[in-house]
């Protein structure tokens, strides 16, 4: 709508209102956005009745995984059934009348795999392979050759490219000039307040781990009383933090002054969310440094799904940031940014 509205300032062949296409423009985000809650409000409310029964073949860490987010989403209206006994694969599907199954075994289970996959090509039974770490990364290998020998080795991602770096990059000083000139005034009030009640500095600065495993100092208001020690994750009603704190990190504005960080070059406003220098327990994670491969963001596609705040699920949250680096586009970014203020979740 914004590019047709600008379209109309140069074209002229015949009369027409500008004010209808406004008028469009915002009846048609009305109506979306309300159907969209409607059919999330119908799915949830009646459909349990014709809930889809989904069988989990796995008992390890991602099948683990598989069934927190389906119990997460119950709009999905799956029934989540877990089971690592492969040899009772049949008698489960004709007891239970199966409809899925989500196989999370390991990629050392070669042959059980290939036995749940047999047995669901045979009854006719959609099924689906949750890839681990390893073959996730994989997943996006090249083909080149040297002196036509073919050799396959990963895919660049799309921000190894000079343009769409350039292109990242000016999307991020543009954006977060115009963030920071908008909201001027509430870093404004924001300070005082935070200065009036309680005692200590306006701003929180941490080292953080950035762009290629290099170390900055992350700028946010202030949102706990000084001297505050302890874990470095904040829970529900946390006691550590004040009251205006607790205020500022339900709604992200504590994250505000971060839009400093990223006109330093520091971040970006869009990518993986940047951790502590001392977090110990992310960096084992197994292709962790892979993340590191580009700028860490302010959100991120891991947050605006949920997974934010805490040691929740560390190995998912790897596995959104591998795809987002993997399949960035412009208009990813633009989808999580417009996601961003409806992924409240875990703000605490």
């Amino acid at each position: 709508m914004v590019f047709l509205m600008a379209g109309t300032f140069f074209y002229r062949g015949f009369s027409y209102s500008r004010l209808v296409i406004g008028f469009a423009g915002v009846f048609s985000l009305f109506f979306l956005t309300g159907s969209h809650f409607l059919g999330y409000f119908l799915r949830v409310k009646f459909g349990r009745k014709q809930l889809k029964k989904v069988l989990i073949i796995g008992a390890n860490k991602n099948g683990e995984m598989i069934l927190r987010r389906i119990q997460r989403h119950p709009e999905l209206g799956f029934l989540p059934i877990r089971s690592e006994k492969v040899e009772a694969l049949e008698s489960i599907v004709n007891e239970l009348k199966i409809d899925e199954v989500i196989i999370t075994l390991a990629s050392s289970e070669r042959d059980k795999i290939l036995k749940v996959i047999d047995f669901c090509r045979e009854k006719g039974i959609k099924f689906l392979i949750l890839p681990d770490l390893y073959e996730l990364l994989i997943s996006s290998i090249g083909l080149g050759t040297l002196d036509g020998l073919p050799l396959i080795g990963l895919k660049k991602s799309p921000l190894e490219r000079l343009g769409n770096r350039f292109l990242k990059r000016a999307m991020d000083v543009s954006l977060s000039f115009l963030v920071l000139l908008i909201t001027a005034p509430v870093f404004l009030i924001l300070a005082c307040i935070i200065k009036l009640t309680s005692p200590g500095p306006v701003f929180f600065r941490q080292e953080r781990i950035g762009f290629d495993n290099n170390k900055f100092r992350i700028f946010k208001f202030r949102s706990m009383y000084s001297g505050q020690k302890g874990s470095a994750w904040t829970e529900k009603d946390d006691s550590r933090c004040t009251k205006v704190g607790k205020f500022l990190r339900r709604t992200n504005l504590d994250e505000l002054p971060q839009f400093f960080n990223v006109l330093k070059g520091e971040m970006s406003i869009v990518g993986p969310r940047p951790f502590a220098s001392d977090d110990v327990e992310f960096q084992k994670i197994p292709y962790f440094s892979q993340r590191q491969r580009i700028k860490p963001g302010i959100s991120g596609w891991a947050q605006v799904n949920g997974l934010r705040g805490g040691h929740i699920e560390p190995e998912e949250r790897i596995r959104y940031d591998l795809y987002y680096i993997e399949n960035w586009s412009i208009w990813l970014d633009f989808t999580i940014l417009l996601m961003t203020p409806l992924s409240l979740k875990h703000a605490y």
